[in-house]
C-alpha cells in the first residue's frame, strides 16, 4: 500500500496487521512488484514524474529516473518481457526492467498516446491503453503495433489467463464487459448503475466497485454469469 506521504506498507492478509517496508520520500503513486525483491514505484505530478526501484531485501532505493509529460503513475508491468509501460502526454514510456540489479532503462514506445491507464492482458501478449487500443507487445522489437479496438473508453480492467477471459468497465455506457481471448470477441456484458470506478477479480469472481451520488458500492458477479 503506498501514501502520498512516500510510506509503503505490506499487508499480511491473515492477520490485517501492516509492516512499513518503505519510505521513498515522494508519493507512491502505483506500485509493482518484479523480480523477487524489487518494486517499482511510480509518481505523476503536473505533467512530470519519477520513478524508483526499491530493493526489499536492502531496504534502499537503487535506480532512479525523472520523466517529463507524465501524466499517469498507472503502470503495467508485462513480466514476460520484464518491461513496464507508462502512459505520458505524447506516446508511452516503455522502461526495461533489470532483475538481477533492479536498474531500468527509459525509453519512448513509439506508440502515440493519450493521458490514461494501460494494461496487459492475453498471455502477456497484448497492452490495452484508456482508449480502447489493444496493442501488441514483443521482446523482439522496440515498438508496439495497433492490432485492435476494444470501441469504449475503458475505466479499469482485469486479464484471466486461466479461463480465457478479458473483463473491462466504461463510464459512457455505463457497462462491465466480458470478452473472451479467443476470437477476442464480447461473450457478455452487463449495464451498471451508477459511475463504474474500479474492476477487481478472485478466481471465479468479477467485483466492481461503482460510484452513485456520492456513496460507493459493490457489485459482484460469478465468472461464470459470463459463460467462464
Amino acid at each position: 500500500m503506498g501514501y502520498p506521504s512516500g510510506i509503503i506498507d505490506s499487508l499480511d492478509i491473515d492477520t490485517g496487521e501492516s509492516t512499513q517496508i518503505a519510505d521513498l520520500a515522494m508519493p507512491a503513486g502505483t506500485i509493482l512488484p518484479f523480480g523477487e525483491k524489487y518494486l517499482l514505484v511510480s509518481n505523476a505530478q503536473n505533467y512530470s514524474g519519477m520513478l524508483k526501484v526499491w530493493n526489499n531485501a536492502t531496504g534502499m532505493v537503487v535506480d532512479t529516473e525523472n520523466i517529463a509529460n507524465l501524466t499517469s503513475s498507472a503502470c503495467a508491468l508485462n513480466p514476460s518481457i520484464n518491461t513496464a509501460y507508462l502512459p505520458g502526454l505524447n506516446y508511452l514510456y516503455r522502461i526495461r526492467l533489470n532483475y538481477d540489479t533492479g536498474e531500468m532503462t527509459v525509453s519512448s514506445s513509439g506508440y502515440s498516446s493519450q493521458p490514461g491507464k494501460a494494461w496487459v492482458a492475453f498471455n502477456d501478449s497484448r497492452l490495452i491503453v484508456s482508449n480502447g487500443s489493444i496493442l501488441a507487445c514483443s521482446i523482439y522489437t522496440d515498438d508496439l503495433h495497433y492490432t485492435g479496438q476494444l470501441g469504449n473508453g475503458i475505466v479499469d480492467l482485469v486479464n484471466d489467463d486461466t479461463r480465457g477471459g478479458l473483463y473491462y468497465i466504461t463510464e459512457d455506457p455505463g457497462r462491465l464487459y466480458a470478452m473472451r481471448h479467443s476470437g477476442m470477441s464480447v461473450n457478455a456484458y452487463a449495464d451498471l448503475d451508477g459511475t463504474p470506478a474500479f474492476l477487481f477479480q478472485t478466481s471465479d469472481k468479477i467485483i466492481v466497485i461503482v460510484v452513485d451520488d456520492g456513496n460507493y458500492y459493490t457489485k459482484i458477479w460469478t465468472k461464470a454469469e459470463f459463460g467462464f
